[in-house]
């Protein structure tokens, strides 16, 4: 899916809300220290792949996250999975609820219950999207507290995850970038979903070693 058409929107949308908002990656979810790696023998790796709800070879690819996760963990870093919305003038609902899920670690299971609706469904609230989950999922969480915190992150994760994505030339999801003290590269870009899973876990392991 191509994204070139949205980005426009989102820069619209997300830096004139979030103009004050500082940090790179924060809120995204690497954490503040990201740009102070030190160079050592073993490098840990920090990669935040850019997904798309709407998103056919994102919803393929979504069983893989883990293994990638994996991979990266096993350097010392951290793997991110950071959805952008399709279209954020109509509804970014969906991004909302998700990151706020990251606090009570069920990120996963929202972004697998996002992927089983329909192709382009949008709610028309937050209040909407937590009830939806509250009914469709199995989820033993804080229902209240994931809605309060949709409410309270606004745009922060996205603005964060779409400088990323510019900064490396993304044009299409998912798309995969390595995150270090050297600034923001786009990994593979091309192949199958086997392939490409491959390639992150080779790619991971060589950079982890230099």
């Amino acid at each position: 899916m191509k994204i070139d058409s949205i980005v426009r929107k989102l820069q619209h949308q997300i830096f004139i809300r979030m103009i004050l908002v500082v940090g790179l990656i924060g809120a995204v979810g690497l954490g503040s220290n990201v740009g102070l790696i030190n160079s050592a023998a073993a490098e840990p790796v920090y990669v935040v792949a850019l997904i798309n709800f709407d998103c056919a070879h994102c919803k393929s690819f979504d069983s893989y996250h883990e293994r990638i996760k994996e991979a990266t963990e096993l350097t010392g870093g951290k793997y991110i999975v950071a959805p952008l919305p399709t279209d954020p003038i109509r509804s970014v609902v969906r991004e909302l609820v998700y990151y706020a899920g990251r606090n009570q670690g069920v990120e996963v299971e929202i972004r697998k219950a996002f992927y089983s609706v329909q192709s382009d469904f949008q709610f028309d609230s937050v209040t909407d999207a937590v009830e939806w989950l509250k009914v469709h999922t199995k989820l033993d969480i804080n229902f209240n507290l994931l809605k309060q915190e949709a409410h309270l992150r606004e745009l922060a994760p996205m603005k964060k995850a779409l400088k990323l994505g510019t900064d490396a030339g993304v044009t299409r999801y998912p798309s995969f970038l390595h995150v270090s003290s050297a600034g923001v590269l786009l990994i593979n870009d091309d192949g199958s979903v086997a392939d490409r899973v491959h390639s992150l876990e080779r790619y991971i392991k060589k950079e982890s070693e230099k």
